[in-house]
């Protein structure tokens, strides 16, 4: 089975949203599924489809020159800064769509996982989900890392990787973030309404539900050393041969054309919307 193979590089958070969205609407002419990974630059906290914006202290981001986007799926917010997301795009008319939600999401979790694992960590999947009803009554919900549903990714009991999916009329798109380090307990620095002593209740409280690569191994993770192994652990789950590939014009340039649709605030910073899409971490690709 032949899928696409994808490395973006750093960018701006509304344009990787854009370029998501885009490889969805594209899904059905491609013809094939898409694994694309990325990073953000500027750092940024990506909101869920619905969630709302006023959730957000806008002039706090602005002093640290981070942006607020939209996701076109849903969930709870998140602080993007040291991480691998990932973005799946399956078409509607290829194979692997014709199952269950819950199984393509458990399938896409245990590539996750197997690539996971071969870094050196026991990383395995919930089995159970909360009541997220009741978990959304509680001021801690507004992060997506505040709790872990059934199939997400694990290690010691703590959530590694936080997911959303969609489904539309061309395809499945699920994305997520890989955590590489603990930045993303900086999310409450960011919201509004939450003074100093709430913010360090609620770091702690995420803190004790997380877990990243750095801490699970003890020592620094690269992005390409991650980047690489979730390929491996894809191709391995959906006996996939992965091409590397760039997204197609059409593809980038309709994701160009829909920034403005993603994007909640942008810091007014030097380099702001810089297109830095082919600069990744050491320099080098993993091609598979």
């Amino acid at each position: 089975m032949k899928w696409r193979w994808i490395h973006s590089g750093r960018n701006a958070g509304a344009l990787q949203m854009a370029r998501d969205q885009a490889a969805l609407l594209s899904a059905r002419e491609t013809g094939c599924p898409t694994l694309r990974v990325y990073g953000w630059e500027p750092y940024c906290v990506s909101l869920g489809r619905h969630q709302d914006a006023a959730c957000m202290d806008l002039s706090e981001c602005e002093k640290a020159g981070i942006d607020v986007v939209r996701r076109p799926t849903g969930g709870r917010a998140v602080y993007h800064a040291r991480e691998v997301t990932y973005s799946v795009i399956i078409p509607r008319n290829h194979p692997v769509f014709y199952s269950s939600v819950s199984r393509v999401y458990n399938r896409i979790s245990r590539g996750l996982c197997s690539g996971i694992q071969q870094l050196g960590v026991a990383a395995d999947l919930t089995r159970r989900t909360p009541d997220l009803r009741a978990h959304y009554r509680n001021p801690l919900s507004v992060s997506c890392f505040s709790a872990s549903a059934r199939n997400e990714v694990m290690i010691q009991g703590r959530k590694l990787i936080g997911s959303a999916q969609r489904q539309t009329a061309e395809g499945l798109l699920q994305h997520g973030s890989i955590l590489l380090d603990d930045e993303h307990l900086n999310l409450p620095d960011f919201l509004a309404g939450v003074d100093r002593a709430e913010s360090k209740r609620m770091k702690a409280a995420v803190a004790s539900r997380t877990i990243s690569l750095t801490e699970a191994l003890g020592r620094k993770v690269t992005f390409e050393e991650t980047a690489e192994a979730v390929c491996r652990g894809m191709s391995r789950v959906f006996e996939a041969r992965f091409e590397s590939h760039t997204l197609t014009d059409e593809e980038e340039n309709r994701a160009r054309s829909m920034v403005h649709e993603f994007a909640v605030f942008t810091a007014a910073l030097p380099g702001t919307g810089k297109d830095s899409s082919v600069t990744v971490e050491n320099n080098e690709t993993f091609e598979p």
